[in-house]
């Protein structure tokens, strides 16, 4: 009799007893694993997010115009993510577009589903341990992780300044007069001589354009190959035609993201920025980036990185 209840604890320690299967809520672990290091970025971003409508991180100060509506969904969703709540996944979709679609009156947050998606699902399509299930139930996985790597790759390339730099030595920006953002831009350009306003189609945007430096432009040429070179190593790894020790998702990642950091350096170096918030929300994304990569591309996929 002993051993027969002994053997029923540990047949459900091992499937999970059904108050911990149903479970609203899930610990978050510290474990330094990738797919849980994936988890961790992946609050990263959207706590800041969260943080940024309500103070301007670069100068740390609190904003002239505090949006609650996107730090409270931001917020929501980032929790949603770390302790992995019932339809968490749908929740860092939905919940941002649809929420601030409404609260601004705006139908093209809609659209801003494409951008969130990818943020929300990579971790759980890259790592078998997160969930078991691809969206609506159907195809596979690692085919869903291959859509969203896709999405998350082109509106990461889309708002790239490396190509335009690279090629045309300019980087063009315009943004509202009746935001503050708008107003620094354009006492920026004003001060700058290397800067010129160009037309623009509203009577309320302002619109720039500023030469790059030969250093800038050969900067924008290194993230231009990195971005390359990275791809070209994944492809080859991931379909066999390619088989070096240091050849590898996780190195390929390294290049990845390095050429994400070289961007934003070219937005604030052309702009006379110096300092912006961006590298700061670079860190999560860069995790969130090189741990997808690992659990998509590499063949052990729970490996320390």
């Amino acid at each position: 009799m002993h051993q027969a209840y002994a053997a029923y604890l540990k047949r459900m320690d091992a499937l999970g007893t059904p108050m911990q299967n149903n479970s609203m809520y899930e610990m978050p672990t510290t474990e330094m694993t990738p797919s849980n290091i994936a988890v961790w970025a992946q609050f990263g971003i959207f706590s800041f997010l969260a943080i940024e409508g309500i103070l301007d991180l670069d100068e740390f100060t609190i904003n002239s115009d505090v949006d609650i509506a996107w730090s409270l969904t931001s917020t929501v969703v980032a929790l949603s993510l770390l302790f992995k709540v019932p339809y968490h996944r749908e929740i860092g979709s939905l919940l941002i577009p649809v929420g601030m679609g409404l609260a601004e009156g705006d139908a093209f947050y809609l659209f801003a589903i494409l951008f969130f998606a990818p943020l929300a699902y990579l971790p759980s399509m890259a790592f078998d341990e997160l969930d078991l299930d691809p969206p609506f139930g159907v195809w596979s996985k690692r085919g869903w992780g291959f859509v969203f790597f896709g999405l998350f790759l082109f509106f990461n390339v889309l708002e790239s300044s490396l190509l335009a730099v690279a090629m045309d030595g300019e980087l063009e920006e315009g943004a509202d007069l009746t935001e503050e953002y708008g107003l620094e831009l354009q006492a920026d350009c004003e001060a700058s001589e290397d800067c010129a306003f160009v037309e623009t189609d509203e009577a309320n945007e302002v619109g720039t354009l500023w030469t790059a430096s030969s250093m800038e432009r050969n900067i924008a040429y290194i993230g231009i190959a990195m971005l390359i070179i990275s791809i070209l190593v994944i492809v080859s790894y991931s379909v066999g035609i390619l088989d070096m020790e240091m050849a590898t998702p996780m190195n390929a990642s390294i290049l990845f993201v390095g050429s994400f950091w070289a961007d934003n350096y070219l937005w604030t170096s052309v702009q006379e920025v110096g300092w912006s918030d961006d590298f700061i929300f670079l860190i999560p994304m860069s995790g969130l980036a090189m741990m997808a990569i690992h659990g998509l591309f590499s063949k052990e996929t729970e490996t320390t990185p």
